[in-house]
């Protein structure tokens, strides 16, 4: 990959989570305002920080950001991560959030249809459709845990259509999402 530039950056938000690329690699997810971005914490650093950060927490993160030449895509790497001392508030309602629910075989007769289904039916019934997106996706890589569904707050793994529910509830600022499920920890 050839970089047009390279400058550090720092920035203020709320942790949603360690997620996985497509590639397969964690990366951290940080909301900014309404944006969210995935930046790498180097290993060391995310092992450290796995049992003291909280989905929901405000954080402080300070790195190095490299933009590819041909594409223009910005790519972050974390030096240095803050984690606020006062506790870990609810998540804020997103601007616009989507929710993936695996549509492969496996996961889909073993209850992603009636994820995807009940989820159609509450988003339309509430009126979210403007907020939140519902996606079928393909394979997740957790077809032992079927059915599956990843959301920026987190990725539930044996979601049932309830708990599926529950986070449309705190997505919408109704509840807060939280125990919706297993999360898949870094």
């Amino acid at each position: 990959m050839i970089f047009a530039s390279q400058s550090r950056f720092e920035l203020r938000g709320v942790f949603l989570g360690f997620v996985h690329t497509k590639e397969g690699k964690r990366r951290l997810l940080l909301r900014v305002e309404d944006e969210e971005i995935w930046m790498k914490l180097p290993k060391d650093m995310r092992r450290h920080f796995a049992g003291e950060l909280v989905p929901g927490q405000t954080i402080s993160v300070a790195g190095i950001e490299k933009r590819e030449y041909f594409t223009g895509d910005v790519k972050r790497t974390v030096t240095a991560l803050f984690p606020d001392k006062d506790g870990a508030p609810p998540l804020p309602a997103c601007a616009t959030c989507t929710i993936r629910i695996c549509g492969k075989k496996n996961c889909w007769k073993s209850g992603g249809r009636a994820l995807f289904q009940t989820l159609e039916r509450k988003i339309e019934h509430e009126g979210l459709a403007a907020s939140i997106r519902l996606k079928v996706v393909g394979c997740m890589d957790h077809c032992e845990e079927a059915p599956n569904l990843e959301c920026g707050i987190a990725h539930l793994a044996r979601c049932t259509p309830e708990m599926a529910s529950r986070l449309v509830d705190g997505l919408a600022g109704n509840a807060v999402a939280s125990g919706a499920g297993r999360a898949v920890s870094a």
